[in-house]
Parts: structure tokens; sequence; C-alpha cells
């Protein structure tokens, strides 16, 4: 996969989005966050590969409280931003830092390696159920 805009939606580069990766589909799901957009607040499209400027991450507590007491999946986690791509982005893949989040682990966004805490980054790139980042 590499997108999916769904039938009758629309997505902009530029536009505000937020992302969470998607359990079922696998890939990342695309909901537009844009009041321009006449589609705002709901699943816009799919894809592989994206890239957001400008980002901010988003855990929530009462769903991450929910997952842990539960043992289930749910969307607890989110990235919000400006939509960069949706192609595979090598430069970001080779070069940026990676990220991490697991609810069972540390219950918010961290750099893999430094394990520091990530609330906003400059650019996002997520793949594979993974993200890498540049402050």
């Amino acid at each position: 996969m590499t997108y999916t805009i769904r039938e009758g939606m629309t997505l902009s580069i530029g536009e505000r989005i937020q992302v969470h990766y998607n359990l079922h589909k696998g890939g990342f799901s695309i909901k537009a966050l844009d009041k321009t957009n006449p589609h705002k607040g709901r699943v816009v499209a799919y894809s592989s590969h994206i890239t957001i400027h400008t980002a901010s991450f988003h855990v929530s507590n009462t769903v991450l409280t929910h997952v842990l007491n539960n043992r289930v999946k749910q969307v607890y986690a989110t990235i919000r931003g400006y939509l960069v791509s949706l192609d595979d982005n090598t430069y970001l893949h080779n070069t940026a830092n990676e990220g991490y989040i697991n609810p069972y682990t540390t219950g918010h966004f961290i750099d893999l390696h430094t394990k520091e805490r990530i609330s906003k980054v400059s650019t996002v790139y997520c793949y594979d159920k993974r993200f890498k980042y540049l402050k």
C-alpha cells in the first residue's frame, strides 16, 4: 500500500491532519483536522508512509488506562501536524532520530536511544509501525 484516499474524500498537501497506526489495515489512518476540509474529523486516507511537518505527539490517558487494565488494542496515541508527503522518504529514513511508543513500557512517545520524552518536532516520518523525526 502506498496510499489510498477514501471515496468522496479529499486530502491536500499542507493540510492539518492527525495520524495513527491502523491495527486492522496495517499502515496509517489519516484524519482531516483542517477546517477547510468538508470531512474534518473523519479518516480521509490510509498510507504506508507519511511525512508530517510541525508535528506534535498526543496520548489519551483515559484510553491508555483502558488498554493497560484490559490488555486490549485501541488507538491511544496520535501525531498531529501538517501533511508534507505520502511517499517513501529515504532521506529522513536514513538520517533522522528514531522514536518509540509502547503502552506497556513507555506510555508516551520517546526517543528510542536517549529515552527522552518527545512532545513536538519539526518533521516526523511514519513507516512500518515506526517513526523517525527531526527536532
